[in-house]
């Protein structure tokens, strides 16, 4: 490992899909002191290609260099704006991240890669994580998405569950934090984010993406489910809400 990849610290962001992982990451990447990516390393988060995983992996000439080996998400490697921001931050920041939704599954291989790395989990209420699921597979347009809000429901649980573990074994290098605090707009809240990855709290670059991110949080909060009466009895009676309740009661005590 160079120089410059020991004096960085790395970070990982997971959540069931649908729960604004992507959003986070972005938010997080207006931050002066850090570099979070997108998925930039998606098609190695599976037991196949998960060793190839490694501090050089986020040297400056590989990451900022996606291939579509690497990722799907490599639309920005064309020097243009973003491509050009990342590499002016790079040297100054402090922590290099990426997010990928099921990088939880490979926390035992991460942990072991990057010993002082932070776990962030986004969690969200999962009629609004089954309802986006839905709304996915009903539109026409979509060609990619399958999976209904049954299958939304069985995938949340699941990673609660192994959250929980996770939980245990990593202790304070894992957070977990509330879609629906963050996104109603709790600047406080995000300082404590802030404050668990050990970065300025008072950074105007990210308090400025926040206020944008979180302008029309009410009405966006408002918005109806297209999930029927008969859906929601099924979310309440499979959902094990109050294993969620738990994990963000004590992912909060930073």
């Amino acid at each position: 490992m160079t120089d410059e990849l020991r004096e960085k610290r790395f970070l990982f962001i997971a959540g069931t899909a649908r729960s604004g992982t992507s959003a986070f990451a972005e938010l997080l990447c207006a931050h002066s002191e850090m570099v979070v990516c997108n998925e930039r390393f998606y098609r190695l988060a599976n037991e196949a290609r998960i060793a190839e995983l490694n501090p050089e992996a986020f040297a400056p000439e590989r990451l900022l260099y996606p291939s579509a080996d690497e990722t799907h998400n490599h639309d920005w490697n064309n020097g243009g704006p973003y491509q050009k921001r990342l590499t002016e931050k790079y040297p100054r920041a402090r922590i290099l991240g990426d997010k990928v939704p099921h990088y939880h599954h490979h926390a035992d291989h991460i942990a072991a890669q990057f010993p002082d790395c932070r776990f962030i989990f986004l969690s969200r209420n999962v009629y609004d994580v089954a309802n986006s699921w839905q709304k996915r597979k009903d539109d026409p347009e979509d060609k990619v998405w399958t999976d209904g809000f049954r299958k939304a429901v069985r995938f949340w649980n699941a990673d609660n569950r192994m959250l929980a573990r996770l939980a245990q074994r990593f202790g304070e290098r894992v957070a977990v934090v509330s879609y629906e605090r963050l996104y109603s707009y709790a600047p406080n809240y995000l300082r404590e984010i802030l404050r668990f990855l050990d970065v300025s709290e008072d950074d105007r670059f990210i308090h400025e993406a926040y206020g944008r991110a979180t302008r029309d949080w009410m009405k966006r909060f408002a918005q109806p489910l297209i999930l029927s009466r008969d859906d929601i009895a099924w979310i309440e009676e499979h959902a094990d809400t109050d294993l969620q309740r738990a994990l963000i009661d004590a992912g909060e005590r930073w």
